[in-house]
């Protein structure tokens, strides 16, 4: 883990401390995440797989909050996910946001390892190997068809993984964020 990395994940971790600061942290994601809807076209009917939810699940809160949608949010770290079931408990979406404990290239998002088939999956910048998460959607029956996926600003690329390939790329969205600047949407 980088530096910056870990400086991002101690932030995260004094925030869910203090509901205020998540709140406030919280609200910088509320743009990236409703372009990130339209970009999609994300709503009620889709199980959404958020890769990559931390302790802080600003994007799977979001998109529940946006959609209606059930969400189906994992990480790799398992000591994160009590903090991040308080912390959607907090902005009152902890029952429409399941939590799993797994590994992005593992957890494909076909009912296996999630409770039900999801048909979109969204990766959070700190996702890595992105290629090959997307291959696992690539090479799985049932898979999620629609992936967005978070790119690093050019800056931040030897910190936070980027797709390589971009070939299935069918849109994009920018974003004024600090570490990602852009959502790459990719039909697989």
């Amino acid at each position: 883990m980088s530096a910056v990395q870990k400086t991002v994940a101690k932030l995260e971790k004094s925030c869910t401390e203090l509901p205020a600061v998540f709140s406030v942290y919280m609200h910088s994601y509320r743009p990236v995440v409703s372009q990130e809807v339209s970009l999609g076209a994300l709503d009620e009917a889709d199980n959404i797989l958020n890769v990559g939810c931390g302790a802080m699940p600003f994007t799977a809160g979001l998109l529940a909050k946006y959609t209606d949608a059930t969400i189906h949010a994992i990480d790799k770290d398992p000591a994160v996910l009590t903090e991040a079931q308080q912390n959607l408990n907090r902005v009152g979406v902890g029952d429409n946001v399941k939590l799993y404990e797994g590994d992005g290239t593992k957890v494909v998002g076909d009912g296996s390892i999630v409770s039900e088939v999801c048909d979109v999956a969204v990766l959070a910048l700190q996702a890595r190997p992105k290629d090959q998460i997307v291959s696992a959607y690539q090479s799985t029956s049932d898979a999620p068809s629609k992936v967005i996926v978070r790119q690093p600003r050019s800056i931040f690329e030897e910190t936070y993984d980027s797709i390589s390939t971009t070939e299935a790329t069918v849109d994009s969205v920018t974003h004024l964020m600090p570490t990602f600047d852009q959502s790459l949407m990719l039909q697989v």
